[in-house]
């Protein structure tokens, strides 16, 4: 969790386990049995869910935000305990006891207090702390325990956080399984081991291929994440899709997502899967709104479903193209407008792509918006070792000092290196305004379009004067 003001996690569970009440359960048998809607709405309004989220709509508590830009967050439910999350201070805990008594009175469920306990974040105050637990009788836990046997918080160790269960692990430990099975599968004692009469990939072919259905755990684990990362492609509502966003992919969608800088172990182990997924998927194409024309899997060939890289037209080193980038804005209609242009080395037209944006964002903000773009639209494109022109500066030299950017817009920043990092030998270079003017041309037509616009085989009319202009400042 982010935040610069201390929080504290409460952990309830509840008691008399055959009593609980099935909200949503109760909610489809009231509409079954015809109850009018706005009866139903008013026993739905006695969930805690209803309860908390109302008092955070009201800003009654503080619910924790997910990430710098993410979703906050004031309760999260599972099967038996409840998490909720509010600022570190007296008056949010006593409004948090007034809800959960008043969920009590009309639920008829009550909070087992023997196995409720308290977690401060690192920055809530001592003062506070104490005060906490001196009123409310908790225990205050000093790190996050387990959930159904599992860590909840895994360390730079992820053997060491897993080894004591067996269950959705590191590959180590899978293997380390596999090697179990096998084991108790040809015989082994304390100080023997069987022969193994056959492999253990043979033996994991499926029972009506011959094999013996043994799963390999690397394998399945694999793709138990390819599975979840599924979900946050088809789950754009979810709340796993809404936090991972926010602070992993927020202007792209999960399959084009990156590692990205101090990802968590969670967040690695669901973009090591991310390729698996990618391999088995394939555009169906609708309006065609959504579909990148170079690099997605669109095509009903079974080579590669894709259109071939643009670098196969034409006959030259691979460095020899540039892609210059630049932001506008509309400050009157609130919208922010990037263009960027691919040229060759002699200025000759590759391709060309203007977005729309329906926000206000600072200039800055605007410029690092049109690198990060700037270089996905390489990597689309298939044009490795490339310079990146613009006339921000200041976006420039933070790019180029390869440094995690602190600012408002680091994220865009640090997207930006990254995507640096897997274009092979790029830069980003500063231009003077004029030398940029076809991508802010791009940039500015971008304000008064829909939706994202690319084009490959031809210029668009608005801009094609500038860019023979450039063209012809081309040194050779």
């Amino acid at each position: 969790m982010w935040s610069k003001t201390g929080f504290m996690r409460i952990k309830l569970d509840m008691s008399n386990a055959y009593d609980k009440v099935e909200w949503v359960f109760l909610e489809a048998v009231m509409k079954k049995m015809e109850f009018p809607d706005k009866w139903i709405r008013l026993i739905m309004g006695c969930a805690l869910n209803s309860l908390l989220t109302q008092a955070e709509n009201k800003e009654v508590i503080t619910g924790v935000p997910s990430s710098k830009n993410g979703p906050r967050l004031s309760h999260l439910f599972f099967t038996d305990d409840s998490l909720l999350f509010c600022k570190a201070n007296l008056v949010e805990w006593r409004r948090i006891t007034k809800i959960l008594e008043k969920y009590e009175a009309a639920s008829g469920q009550c909070l087992n207090k023997n196995k409720r306990s308290i977690f401060f974040s690192w920055n809530a105050s001592l003062e506070r702390r104490n005060e906490i637990i001196q009123l409310s009788g908790l225990q205050a836990t000093h790190s996050f325990d387990k959930y159904l046997g599992l860590p909840a918080l895994v360390g730079k160790s992820r053997y060491q956080s897993f080894k004591t269960i067996k269950d959705k692990l590191p590959v180590v430990l899978c293997r380390e399984i596999n090697g179990m099975m096998q084991q108790f599968w040809w015989g082994h004692e304390e100080n023997t081991s069987e022969i193994h009469w056959m492999i253990w990939e043979r033996m994991g072919i499926a029972k009506s291929n011959g094999g013996l259905g043994f799963r390999d755990l690397v394998i399945f684990n694999k793709a138990l994440l390819a599975k979840q990362v599924w979900r946050l492609l088809t789950k754009p509502e979810s709340l796993a899709t809404r936090v991972l966003k926010a602070k992993y992919f927020q202007i792209s969608y999960v399959l084009e997502a990156i590692v990205g800088l101090r990802p968590s172990y969670a967040w690695r182990s669901l973009m090591a899967s991310q390729e698996l997924l990618k391999n088995g998927l394939l555009w169906r194409v609708g309006d065609g709104q959504d579909i990148k024309i170079w690099g997605a899997r669109w095509l009903p060939t079974p080579t590669s479903f894709s259109m071939q890289s643009p670098n196969n037209e034409f006959d030259v080193e691979i460095g020899e193209f540039k892609i210059n980038w630049d932001a506008a804005l509309d400050n009157c209609r609130d919208k922010t407008g990037l263009g960027m242009i691919a040229r060759d080395w002699l200025g000759n037209f590759v391709a060309a792509r203007s977005i729309p944006m329906d926000c206000k964002l600072e200039p800055a903000s605007a410029e690092a918006q049109a690198a990060l773009h700037a270089t996905f639209f390489a990597k689309e494109l298939g044009l490795p070792d490339i310079t990146f022109e613009g006339d921000a500066q200041q976006i420039i030299t933070s790019i180029n000092s390869k440094q995690p950017c602190t600012s408002s817009y680091g994220h865009l920043v640090d997207g930006a290196i990254l995507g640096l990092g897997v274009l092979g030998n790029s830069r980003f270079l500063h231009v003077k305004r004029e030398a940029n003017s076809a991508a802010l041309g791009l940039a500015k037509l971008a304000l008064n379009l829909v939706t994202e616009i690319t084009w490959v085989d031809s210029l668009p009319p608005e801009i094609s004067g500038i860019v023979r202009k450039e063209a012809s400042l081309v040194v050779l």
